[in-house]
């Protein structure tokens, strides 16, 4: 009868110490659930901002180009002015070509503004991706972890 209260007792203190052991797994997985929730929250908050960053400098750009295209519209309204004074057919196709080649250059270095815009843009999706593909082993881990917390609480 003492060995089996003794035994009882042994039994017990396990079954106490099994269940405090529970706990705190269940405690510590909540806890990453918790951190895993955050970090998606802060996913998404970061993939915002660099829409928004994107959209802006997009903007800003365009803000730009608007302004260079009314200096190019002023410049054309000035050529036209001009055109208007020359009586001479070779002083009007001189201009004609002057400004022909003037727009050609900026065309050109317009076209490189895109080509390098355009660049910069990949470069940000190949970045935005190489981090995407980090935070979603990093969620992977995570998961793994819960599922090791989970099994530990089934087997015991």
């Amino acid at each position: 009868s003492k060995k089996l209260e003794t035994e009882l007792q042994a039994l017990m203190d396990s079954n106490a110490r099994l269940t405090d052991t529970l706990q705190e797994a269940n405690s510590n997985a909540e806890s990453w659930k918790s951190k895993v929730t955050q970090s998606q929250d802060e996913n998404n908050q970061l993939r915002n901002k660099v829409k928004k960053a994107v959209v802006l400098t997009r903007n800003a750009q365009l803000s730009l180009r608007i302004q260079e295209l009314e200096a190019d519209l002023q410049e054309k309204e000035q050529f036209c002015m001009l055109f208007a004074r020359f009586t001479d057919a070779a002083d009007v196709l001189q201009a004609a070509e002057t400004a022909s080649r003037d727009q050609s250059e900026k065309m050109t270095l317009l076209q490189s503004e895109i080509d390098d815009s355009q660049h910069k843009q990949k470069n940000m999706k190949t970045e935005l991706k190489k981090f995407m593909d980090v935070l979603d082993g990093k969620i992977d881990e995570l998961h793994e972890v819960r599922q090791g917390f989970s099994k530990l609480g089934v087997d015991n």
